[in-house]
């Protein structure tokens, strides 16, 4: 009996596709396997490239956080070492050599008389070295020397003390309204002292110098206070001043008054600090000068009466 599903119990053809379908069934299989299998592996390479990469990319990061890190610690101590140990201290300009602003000529300054009238008006200059800088003093003029204008050293109390002297009647600071800015000789602030109708004229200068375990340090010059310690510091000022008769140039006397202070770098921990020992030094120079210059105004006074 033939069936619809075959003869004596074979399949038919209809039956031949379960049979077909299972014998193509493994070979599909294989070639998914075989397909996952590759996928698998590239998966797995590309995971592998992607983690190389992944580890290339920051140990880049790493060294170049490492590069950032070390600069900006670089940079950091060097804006500490300026703020706290590369301060610079700029020196004072210098003196005026008082007899080189005045004439030469032997023949003229042996002709020249006095002429001052007692108790007598007195003006009062104070000139340094052209290009003259410090932290504390304004200046005018160029060429010869310059004027310094504001009144550092000559104060009001000490215009009175001077005032007191025998035989002055008064006493007046140049101003810079009187001076011109060309200056090449002392008569350029006889010119100016004329013009107040002064008898005398006392021109004085500061020559404030510098020294560190023995070396002089020259005007204008840099100290760089963070890089000494426990140095022997001298900071010594000379003050002079002559004094002049303004209608004829005579000189009637000279004075000076030196002073000096001694001190170690460890004191010099700010720009101010070194500054204020500059300050007192030429303020007790300037005391002597006018101690000075008070006895030879007296003696002065006494040989014209």
């Amino acid at each position: 009996m033939v069936g619809a599903g075959g003869i004596g119990g074979i399949p038919g053809n209809s039956d031949l596709s379960i049979f077909n379908g299972l014998a193509q069934k493994p070979q599909v299989n294989q070639y998914q396997a075989s397909a996952q299998g590759r996928g698998r592996k590239q998966k797995f390479a590309w995971s592998a490239v992607e983690w190389r990469l992944l580890t290339q990319e920051r140990h880049c990061e790493g060294r170049q956080f490492v590069k950032d890190r070390l600069f900006f610690s670089a940079l950091l101590a060097s804006i500490m070492l300026g703020l706290s140990g590369c301060a610079s201290y700029t020196t004072p300009g210098g003196p005026v050599d008082l007899t080189g602003i005045q004439s030469a000529d032997i023949e003229e300054l042996m002709s020249r008389e006095a002429a001052a009238t007692f108790p007598a008006l007195v003006a009062v200059a104070r000139v340094q070295s052209s290009g003259y800088e410090s932290l504390t003093v304004e200046t005018y003029g160029n060429g010869s020397y310059v004027v310094v204008t504001n009144r550092e050293l000559m104060s009001d109390s000490r215009i009175q003390e001077i005032s007191r002297w025998p035989g002055v009647r008064d006493v007046s600071p140049l101003s810079r309204l009187l001076i011109p800015s060309r200056l090449s000789s002392i008569d350029d602030l006889r010119a100016a002292s004329a013009k107040l109708k002064a008898d005398v004229l006392i021109v004085f200068t500061l020559d404030t110098s510098f020294r560190v375990d023995g070396k002089s340090i020259g005007p204008l010059s840099v100290i760089s206070l963070g890089l000494m310690r426990d140095r022997e510091t001298v900071v010594s000022t000379t003050a002079s001043a002559v004094l002049v008769d303004v209608r004829t140039g005579f000189v009637y006397g000279v004075a000076e008054g030196t002073a000096s202070e001694r001190q170690t770098t460890n004191a010099w921990n700010s720009v101010n600090a070194v500054d204020q020992g500059r300050l007192s030094t030429e303020n007790d120079a300037f005391d002597e000068l006018v101690r000075e210059l008070e006895r030879t105004w007296k003696n002065i006074v006494a040989g014209h009466n």
